[in-house]
């Protein structure tokens, strides 16, 4: 958050200091890059709500949901082809994780419902946002300077 409050305020500055000559590409790329922000400020709401529903147990389990949602959104979204290893791996990885963690957890420390719909939709946020920030890097239309220049 504070890397996109640097930008913004290096893009104001820029814009006054040059007249907003050739610094609007700049601009319009560092108020995108706020769209991942807001998605994460409501994911670490909802991993909050979620985390204060489940046990610890349940709610590691189930953030590992972000791993193979991240996945998906990436082949959906960017068009990544990810091959059949690459998907029997990611579930693998989060079926191991969840027998590993949930294995003898008897734990309830509030209504496991809503825990586990925040933690899934924050999961998704996350996704999203971090295949959003991928593409917005990887895309002609960034300005890839807000990434390049310190701010001062």
């Amino acid at each position: 958050a504070s890397a996109i409050g640097r930008a913004c305020a290096r893009s104001g500055i820029t814009c006054c200091c040059n007249g907003c000559r050739g610094t609007c590409k700049e601009q319009r790329s560092t108020a995108l890059m706020g769209i991942p922000g807001v998605i994460y400020a409501a994911q670490n709401y909802l991993y909050f709500l979620g985390g204060s529903n489940l046990s610890v147990t349940m709610y590691q389990v189930a953030k590992q949901t972000a791993i193979p949602a991240t996945a998906v959104i990436s082949v959906v979204c960017l068009g990544k082809h990810v091959d059949a290893g690459r998907w029997i791996a990611l579930l693998v990885l989060t079926a191991g994780v969840a027998i590993v963690t949930l294995h003898g957890d008897t734990v309830v420390s509030g209504n496991l419902t809503v825990g586990l719909s925040c933690v899934l939709v924050a999961s998704v946020c996350s996704a999203f946002a971090s295949v959003f920030t991928e593409a917005m890097i990887k895309s002609e239309r960034c300005s890839r300077e807000i990434f390049r220049k310190p701010a001062k």
